[in-house]
């Protein structure tokens, strides 16, 4: 236990005791780490305060450090000294619930296999800032906008914690009285020369103490853009000065394109495209190609260096089987593989069988034909049903064969020539062959105006024509249409 003029702190210690013959020693002191450097204090706020170091460099034949101890000290409480994280494992941490208005005095101590190494020298003393019963802000609107109109905001160096976020901080000379909180922005720039801006967000602190921000999200290998400014109720204050962030590289996060892959005899030539620039995260330095045999695991695998895309792998087996893939290297190391592509010996394909071949021609030709056959009993069969509905349409009916009667020398004795005569409806008469005889229809409308009239006395002037033939007697009746012009004799 150690006591001063500002206050008391003590620490624990133990003993082991065993059998006799067994010795134990205390660690050496030179294998504990050194201590931290540069201890920085930002971020005062009222029940907070943001610590940042730089790490000792590592002595040879020490154990890595594993993390830092954090302490503080107010001599305004009777706490002593008080440990606020024993596993920091970054170089900077935010102590928090310490109370407001209050002097404090930090430290900070590397921990490793070993154990605690000494502490880093004490920063001076920082005060909190006095905590605010209410954030909201409880003046006059003109009060506001005066007090935010003449506020300047300092924004400090961000830096990046990673490949994917950013840290800012800033500072306030000014009272707080006034703020209800702060809007951070940040934009991705495409280009630097000339200076080409990109999307824009805003993040909200809705706290007047806290002058930090963190966001991620973020491009690797990207510059963005960052401004601050405060706010209260719909007042605003002046934006503070821009500061640039670079994000680090990371490896890629998308695999080359293109791959195209040539085999020649015992050997592979490789092609590829680099990967999609949204997907680098950082400048290509090389490939790495991963080639591996499917039946030995033969590994004939190769790296290029610079902006190389092609690649020869030679002395692979003849008839082996191969697995193929490709990935794109930053300064960080290996991105994302592509699709593994098998190359495996040279197979006959279906394709190229002879026999196939004519079976492809021999079935594609007896379908032709089937086709063919469908088609024309098809258009047999309408053209047919076809000439049907024309027949009918034009009153054609019945169909006689009418031959040459003894009495067809004599005048009015009827047809002189071998027919096909059909009976007809409407005026309308055709052959067997279809086509219309007007000299016949013009006869048979008038008859024959000298000869006897045939039959009983028939009225309606119907004529009529028996003719002996071998087989069966048959007739055909035709029905003159009314009047018309007759042909001169």
């Amino acid at each position: 236990k150690a006591v001063s003029e500002t206050g008391e702190t003590e620490s624990d210690a133990y003993l082991t005791v065993s059998n006799q013959g067994s010795n134990h020693r205390s660690q050496p002191q030179s294998g504990l780490p050194e201590a931290p450097t540069k201890l920085r204090v930002s971020d005062v706020a009222d029940t907070s305060v943001r610590l940042t170091w730089t790490p000792s460099d590592h002595q040879s034949g020490q154990p890595e450090v594993e993390g830092y101890v954090v302490e503080y000290f107010s001599p305004q409480t009777s706490g002593g000294w008080q440990t606020a994280s024993d596993s920091v494992s970054l170089d900077g941490y935010t102590v928090k619930d310490l109370l407001p208005d209050t002097k404090y005095v930090f430290t900070v101590r590397a921990r490793n296999a070993e154990g605690v190494g000494p502490p880093s020298p004490v920063t001076d003393y920082v005060t909190t800032r006095e905590k605010r019963r209410n954030l909201n802000v409880n003046l006059p609107k003109e009060e506001i906008a005066r007090e935010l109109k003449k506020l300047r905001i300092e924004l400090k160096p961000g830096r990046a914690t990673n490949a994917t976020h950013i840290r800012v901080r800033w500072e306030i000379r000014d009272s707080l009285s006034a703020i209800e909180g702060y809007m951070v922005n940040y934009t991705f720039l495409v280009n630097l020369d000339p200076m080409t801006y990109g999307s824009t967000k805003v993040i909200k602190v809705a706290d007047p103490y806290k002058l930090r921000a963190n966001f991620g999200g973020l491009r690797p290998a990207s510059w963005y853009q960052v401004c601050v400014r405060a706010y209260a109720l719909d007042q605003e204050s002046p934006w503070s000065n821009s500061i640039n962030v670079l994000t680090p590289e990371s490896v890629p996060s998308g695999p080359p394109t293109n791959i195209v892959i040539q085999k020649e005899d015992d050997s592979f030539h490789i092609q590829w495209s680099p990967p999609d620039p949204a997907y680098q995260n950082g400048v290509i330095i090389g490939y790495d190609i991963d080639c591996r045999s499917e039946v030995d695991e033969t590994n004939c695998s190769k790296r290029v260096m610079g902006r190389d895309t092609s690649v020869v792998i030679s002395k692979v087996t003849v008839d082996g089987s191969y697995r193929v893939k490709v990935a794109a290297r930053t300064s960080m190391g290996r991105g994302v593989w592509s699709n593994e592509i098998i190359m495996g010996p040279e197979k006959t394909t279906l394709i190229q069988e002879p026999w196939f071949v004519w079976v492809v021609v021999g079935t594609v030709g007896g379908t032709l034909w089937l086709a063919l056959c469908v088609f024309s009993a098809w258009l047999f069969r309408r053209r047919r049903r076809n000439n049907k509905k024309k027949m009918a349409q034009n009153g054609m009916y019945s169909a006689v064969p009418v031959h040459k009667s003894e009495e067809s020398g004599r005048p009015g004795g009827g047809i002189g020539r071998d027919d096909v005569i059909y009976s007809q409806k409407e005026g309308n008469i055709h052959t067997a062959y279809g086509g219309l005889q007007s000299d016949l229809a013009s006869l048979l409308e008038c008859g024959h105006k000298e000869g006897p009239q045939l039959g009983d006395g028939s009225a309606g002037g119907q004529l009529y024509s028996a003719a002996s033939v071998t087989g069966p007697h048959s007739k055909s009746y035709y029905q003159r249409p009314p009047g018309g012009p007759c042909p001169p004799p």
